[in-house]
């Protein structure tokens, strides 16, 4: 492998990382199901099986939540030709619903569950697409605590971010009222001379 290859398939497959965690955070079931080849296998937790009835049983656990944020870091690509073992460090925020959460049963509705974790992932490059052949979720800690929001909810509503299609991601160029943004270039500040 070329180092262009080689860094344009570092790229592809953090990439893959990321996107899968904006399609949970979103509820955008295509978006998780985009990175797994068909046949692609999950270890996560209790479930073991394929990764398309991951990502739907998943996204039923999400769906209970009021918020979700996932972060990824930490990435490591070890690349063999058209293979790619990977790890990746997640920390993964969730707002328990009102009726609790069935993952989470000791959390009550309204409190926050932080879980630290990270994937280890075989990707294969097929077809010329690199997507996950076999993910292993690792949980490493759990956290669950009241919610500090520190009156967010209430300042800052009309920005808040969305968990469907009509997040500021797939919009990203209209106002919060459907309107489209006007996108002016910045005016350079202007120089004074300090005497």
């Amino acid at each position: 492998m070329n180092t262009v290859d080689s860094l344009l398939s570092r790229i592809e497959i953090s990439e893959t990382i990321f996107r899968y965690a904006r399609g949970f955070d979103r509820m955008d079931l295509n978006m998780a199901l985009s990175c797994f080849h068909a046949d692609s296998v999950h270890d996560h937790g209790k479930f073991h099986g394929f990764s398309h009835e991951f990502c739907k049983y998943a996204m039923a656990l999400v769906a209970e939540l009021d918020h979700t944020q996932h972060h990824i870091s930490n990435v490591s690509v070890d690349l063999v030709g058209d293979i790619a073992h990977t790890e990746a460090y997640f920390l993964a925020y969730h707002r328990v619903g009102p009726k609790g959460w069935s993952s989470f049963s000791q959390a009550r509705p309204g409190e926050d569950v932080l879980i630290g974790g990270r994937y280890r992932d075989r990707f294969e490059r097929r077809s010329g697409a690199w997507r996950i052949a076999h993910r292993r979720g690792i949980y490493e800690w759990s956290k669950i605590g009241p919610a500090a929001d520190n009156g967010l909810d209430q300042q800052c509503n009309h920005y808040r971010g969305r968990r469907d299609q009509t997040d500021w991601f797939y919009n990203r160029y209209q106002s919060a009222n459907g309107q489209e943004e006007i996108r002016q270039s910045a005016s350079p500040p202007e120089i004074k001379e300090i005497p």
